[in-house]
């Protein structure tokens, strides 16, 4: 027997996922929603008549407008009975006001209607994304603003505090990447569809990655040992002019600063994960390269991904032997 308490936990449970979405497009594939009550059998109203008889109450005074309930006339051990065997929900609506949703119904609907008025393929998205809907309709009208902007500048080559909306700053388009990502990818093809940072995915510009590096002997740059330098610009120094023959590279900074002096070496701050940036690197391409990192999972992931991009790249561990 499904009590009252239990039909509404249960509709509650699926109505994000099967139901609030009708409310868009659909509603005929799920409504008129019969939901059945599981009556008692014989045995069990025989045995626990009190209990059967509770039930059926609880359903009798109801009086619902929202549903309607259905009742059965049963030959029972006890006699006939009147007992519910079944709540009907001829609509959406009807649903919504009898879960206390009415107005989630409408927010959700209503949002979903302005973005796929401007953007009908986004539709899909609405219908399977309705927790995202729900969560972010509180500056929606925004998030379409930007929207908008990014599909009429599908190469815009600016840097996010660049774009020029009213009462929307960077610091929300950044904060909705991955929302933005998720719409534009339904919308056309990415400029660069193997960059991770949406600005670079989407041609915006970011701002650039930077590698941090010592000269270990004699070498230096203007007098400067410690340098920041843009991965952009790292090709364009003449390593060979410099006497640069030998590259070190470690994840830890303690490392990087404590590192002992080496005659035409280098050594870089790698930070961790991630050496896309690290592509296009020609001049490391032709230097023997040492890798010291930390002899566990982390480390070898690490070690794993400079083997890809630098096949001959030795391995230190963490003590140095020369």
């Amino acid at each position: 027997m499904i009590s009252v308490a239990q039909l509404k936990a249960d509709l509650l449970q699926k109505w994000p996922r099967l139901y609030l979405s009708c409310g868009l497009v659909d509603e005929a594939q799920r409504f008129p929603l019969r939901v059945t009550l599981k009556s008692p059998n014989n045995q069990t109203i025989l045995d626990d008549w009190q209990s059967v008889k509770s039930w059926a109450a609880s359903y009798a005074v109801l009086n619902p407008t929202d549903f309607k309930l259905e009742w059965q006339t049963r030959k029972t051990p006890l006699g006939k009975q009147e007992l519910p065997v079944a709540a009907v929900f001829s609509t959406v609506i009807d649903l919504a006001r009898f879960l206390k949703k009415h107005q989630e119904l409408t927010t959700y609907c209503n949002a979903c209607q302005a973005l796929i008025q401007r953007f009908p393929a986004l539709l899909s998205w609405c219908l399977k994304s309705t927790a995202k809907v729900l969560q972010e309709h509180a500056h929606w009208h925004k998030l379409i603003q930007v929207l908008q902007w990014l599909v009429e500048h599908p190469a815009p080559n600016c840097f996010v505090r660049e774009i020029a909306l009213s009462d929307i700053d960077s610091k929300f388009i950044e904060a909705h990447y991955t929302l933005l990502n998720e719409w534009l990818l339904l919308l056309r093809p990415p400029l660069d569809a193997q960059a991770k940072g949406f600005e670079r995915r989407w041609g915006l510009k970011s701002k650039p990655e930077r590698l941090r590096l010592r000269f270990l002997g004699m070498q230096s740059i203007c007098g400067l040992k410690d340098l920041q330098v843009p991965f952009i610009e790292l090709n364009r120094i003449n390593w060979s002019a410099l006497g640069v023959d030998r590259v070190f590279i470690t994840e830890n900074e303690i490392n990087f600063l404590s590192f002992p002096s080496q005659e035409n070496s280098v050594i870089l701050f790698g930070q961790g994960y991630g050496f896309d940036a690290w592509r296009d690197q020609n001049w490391l391409k032709n230097l023997p390269i040492f890798y010291w990192g930390d002899i566990d999972t982390h480390g070898f992931a690490i070690l794993n991904q400079l083997r890809v991009l630098f096949p001959r790249k030795r391995q230190f561990t963490h003590t140095l032997v020369f």
